[in-house]
Parts: structure tokens; sequence; C-alpha cells
């Protein structure tokens, strides 16, 4: 499959942006001038704003959760999408750029390295590069899933990831990551509904799994 598809999950309409990138973004032309995603992911460009190489920023985020947690920048870069994020200083990615990207050696090395660290972050391991199996952490996972469950914007985070994989032909990594996470459904605070759709409940209020939180 090219992309993830809407299933019972989501809602007939998904919102705004997540339509667009089920619907492969009929309406967006790519900017031959924007080039900040393929330049970071190549090393001749640093992140903003910690001004730092993607193999730094990689090194600072794998050993301090709470990093990834408050810095709010970061994700744009490490899991560049088409629509524009919160950090000002990221570019939304170029169809140009996928396509650079995916003709460097070792790229998906490279991605799933960045992969990687939203999978620590969560509380979550992979267990199989070949078919995106994933487990529970040997260690931390009960208070990563806390974290999860105290701070409704990861919810806009997961919805960035499984685009970002999908983006780059990992959509197997993506499956598996939305199963992993309707599979401990209960320990990352889901619910199912009668009707299939699968809520949240953060701070007294419910989400969607990819709303606009």
């Amino acid at each position: 499959m090219s992309r993830i598809k809407a299933t019972s999950l989501l809602s007939t309409r998904a919102p705004g942006p997540l339509q667009a990138f089920i619907d492969g973004y009929p309406h967006q032309r790519s900017s031959p001038n924007q080039n900040y995603n393929l330049e970071f992911y190549t090393g001749s460009r640093k992140c903003q704003p910690d001004n730092l190489t993607l193999d730094q920023m990689r090194s600072k985020l794998s050993s301090d959760m709470e990093e990834c947690e408050y810095n709010h920048g970061w994700v744009q870069w490490f899991y560049p999408i088409r629509a524009q994020g919160v950090n000002p200083s990221a570019q939304p990615l170029q169809a140009h750029e996928i396509t650079s990207l995916l003709a460097q050696p070792k790229i998906q090395e490279t991605l799933l390295d960045s992969y990687k660290i939203w999978l620590k972050f969560l509380g979550i391991r992979l267990v199989s590069v070949e078919t995106g199996l994933l487990g529970r952490a040997n260690s931390g996972f009960e208070a990563r899933t806390r974290n999860f469950r105290q701070n409704s914007h990861n919810l806009l985070r997961v919805s960035r990831v499984m685009q970002w994989l999908s983006e780059f032909k990992l959509e197997h990594h993506a499956e598996s990551f939305l199963l992993f996470l309707l599979a401990e459904r209960k320990a990352y605070g889901w619910t199912v509904s009668p009707s299939g759709r699968a809520r949240i409940k953060i701070g007294g209020r419910e989400y969607g799994p990819f709303s606009d939180a």
C-alpha cells in the first residue's frame, strides 16, 4: 500500500491536515527551493532552534526523555511531513526531498534510527526491522506510558510519525505501530467505543487517535 488508509478507527473525514495526507495532497505542489529536510538528513544543515546536526540531536535525545517531551522543535525536523508544524524554523516536507532522500545510500537505516528515538520515548522497542514488530521496552514502559497519558500534544506526534513513516515507504512500521498502540490501549489510556472507534481521555477530555489535540 502506498500510504495509510482511513479505517473504522477514523471518522469519515479526518482532521484537515490528516485528510490531506490521506488524499495524497492533491492541491500541493513541490517547492524546489525548499530543501531543509533533505539538507538536515544528509548532514549539511543543523536543526533549529537547537543548532545541532541530526547525529548530535539524536545523541542528545536518546539519553534524555525529558528533552523529548518538553522540546517542541525537534519533532518537525526528525519526522517532517508535508504540513507545516509548530516550529517556524522547520519547513514542510517536499515531494522532491522524498525522492532525493530515498535515493540516498542506507537512508532506511538512518530513518529507522530516528524512529527508534520515538519508540524509546513511548517505552517501545523495535523487535523486527523486517516486519515492524514492536514490543514493550525492557525497562521504563510504565513511566513512558504514564507520560503519554498526561500530555495530549503527543497525540499530534503520533499522527505525524505515522504519516512520516508512510511518506518514506515504511508503511509496515506505521501499521505495526498503530496495532501496538491498540493492543496496549489500556496502558496508553485508549478505549474503543461500540462503533469500533478508538478514544483516549487526557485531563478530563476525550480525543480521537488523530485529533487536533
